[in-house]
């Protein structure tokens, strides 16, 4: 895989050798996380397809800004855009995890004819349901407000997962490394970002192709969240790891690898 930056040096990607004929996998990673989560599947999946997987603004090696509006939404959307346009890649298919499928379904908001289909890993439509996003809302903005937190150093680097694991939702020393890898400031701004928004509304029109993968045991977005998915989006094909957490991007890598393969094939 070779390492690039966008022409305005803004977001970091790597890439392989890509070839004509070959379908086009775009990876997105989760909050706090980096392209370096998708390592196991580069070298299960890069034989046979072209591979892209960025860094998020404000993670890894991309930019990092320190106001709080670089972070809302629509900005993830126009990165991922951006490194779509100058690959020139055409009919991408994206795989996402956690945070990184609201960035998917907020792309597919204005550009779902451009993309072919959508491999959505521990997703949830509306991340602000429940108590507990209801009681974080409030204390994030005040913390915002009174400049509590804000972003630190331009850029960040890759965390080693083959190194450090993350073993559980909540395994707080490996939570602990990737969010100072990208800093407290981008993890309290991206958070308060996503629990503001909600994707329910536009389920239902997204008609394209989608696999849709979520460990039984994830504690941070539940099975319930499948729900919306299951009633706006007939087409989509749902899956459960049932000993699978929430990080199964991370610790259930042969099962989504042989379900990104058969999904595509039967397509």
């Amino acid at each position: 895989m070779r390492e690039s930056f966008t022409h305005d040096g803004g977001i970091c990607f790597r890439t392989n050798e890509w070839l004509p004929g070959r379908k086009t996998l775009f990876f997105i990673h989760g909050l706090s996380g980096s392209c370096s989560a998708w390592k196991p599947f580069e070298s299960r999946l890069g034989d046979r397809f072209n591979l892209c997987a960025l860094d998020l603004r404000g993670h890894g090696k991309s930019l990092r800004p320190r106001d709080y509006e670089s972070y809302e939404m629509g900005r993830f959307a126009e990165d991922v855009r951006q490194v779509v346009t100058e690959l020139g890649a055409t009919d991408p298919v994206f795989v996402s995890h956690s945070f990184g499928t609201l960035v998917t379904l907020e792309y597919l908001k204005t550009h779902q004819s451009e993309v072919e289909a959508v491999v959505l890993l521990s997703p949830s439509a509306t991340p602000r349901r429940g108590f507990g996003p209801r009681l974080l809302r409030p204390i994030l903005a005040l913390g915002r407000l009174f400049h509590l937190y804000r972003p630190s150093k331009n850029r960040g680097d890759h965390v080693d997962y083959a190194i450090h694991p993350q073993r559980s939702d909540w395994d707080v020393p490996a939570l602990l490394l990737d969010i100072e890898n990208s800093s407290w400031g981008v993890y309290l701004y991206v958070m308060e970002q996503a629990l503001r928004v909600d994707y329910t509304a536009i389920l239902p029109s997204l008609t394209l192709p989608a696999l849709v993968i979520r460990g039984g045991r994830d504690t941070v977005f539940p099975t319930s969240h499948d729900d919306a998915f299951r009633r706006a989006m007939p087409q989509a094909t749902l899956e459960t790891i049932e000993r699978g957490d929430h990080v199964i991007v991370k610790n259930n890598v042969e099962e989504i690898v042989a379900s990104i393969e058969a999904f595509l094939e039967g397509m």
